[in-house]
């Protein structure tokens, strides 16, 4: 009994720090025009990592071609 008592506080504790946690206010609105040249957001640059994501997909599939080719010439 002791044993669910203290795990069902410790429960609440938990949960209720969790929901102070993320009791925040929300943030300033941005002022004026925050675009270019009107109130529209600008675009984030995607190139970076996209390259970034291409280069290591196509490493990894080297790697794996490398040890595939490998395995089954020892074999």
């Amino acid at each position: 009994m002791k044993k669910s008592i203290f795990f069902f506080a410790i429960l609440l504790f938990v949960g209720g720090v969790t929901r102070i946690g993320f009791c925040q206010n929300p943030p300033p609105p941005p002022g004026g025009g925050h675009g270019q040249g009107s109130n529209e957001p600008s675009g984030a640059p995607v190139g970076d990592g996209f390259a970034l994501l291409i280069t290591l997909s196509a490493a990894y599939t080297l790697k794996k071609l490398y040890y595939t080719r490998r395995v089954k010439n020892e074999n």
